[in-house]
């Protein structure tokens, strides 16, 4: 069930990054404002999703949450060893992912 979400979400993410290269070549300064838009909205998404993860990690306990910050790997098993707790924020983190693939469709959809 997972794994045919996950596949049916980067086949739409790609459809979608390819629709805005079209429109990207067809108003280059719409796609390049637009894509430029969607760009900074998916690093902030990202990164509010990133911080949600590791509030979760330091309310667990000081040793969770450093660990996820110092301990290379560590956070990505965290955040799956705790997946009914922190399945909200990855899926707003592949939210934030997938509009910085069609950000980018639009905004090299422009230059070239």
């Amino acid at each position: 069930m997972l794994v045919g979400l996950a596949l049916g979400v980067i086949v739409g993410t790609w459809f979608l990054g390819l629709a805005a290269s079209m429109v990207g070549r067809s108003a280059p300064e719409f796609g390049r404002a637009i894509g430029l838009v969607l760009i900074i909205v998916a690093y902030a998404t990202s990164i509010v999703a990133s911080f949600a993860v590791l509030g979760l990690a330091f309310q667990e306990g000081a040793m969770s949450g450093l660990a996820c910050l110092l301990i290379p790997l560590y956070g990505a098993y965290w955040t799956l060893s705790r997946w009914e707790y922190t399945r909200k924020w990855v899926v707003v983190n592949l939210c934030g992912v997938a509009l910085g693939i069609i950000g980018l469709g639009f905004r090299f959809g422009a230059e070239g």
